[in-house]
């Protein structure tokens, strides 16, 4: 019955760091957006668009991988 308290343990400090490996992920393209706008010659609209792309294939990609 000990294992269970160190198995605990073992799941949240999984899960901090995978959150923590998120983190670049999903704060990426913000520093990058003036660039990207200046350099591709996107709308507004479109760069938001470009900046909601990496949540929303995040999402599907959590959908269908559970």
């Amino acid at each position: 019955m000990t294992a269970w308290p160190a198995l605990g343990a073992a799941i949240y400090l999984a899960v901090v760091l995978i959150g923590l490996n998120l983190r670049p992920f999903l704060a990426g393209v913000a520093p990058l957006a003036s660039d990207i706008h200046a350099a591709t010659g996107l709308s507004d609209r479109g760069m938001s668009l470009f900046a909601g792309l990496s949540m929303a294939a995040m999402g599907l990609c959590a959908k269908f991988g559970s």
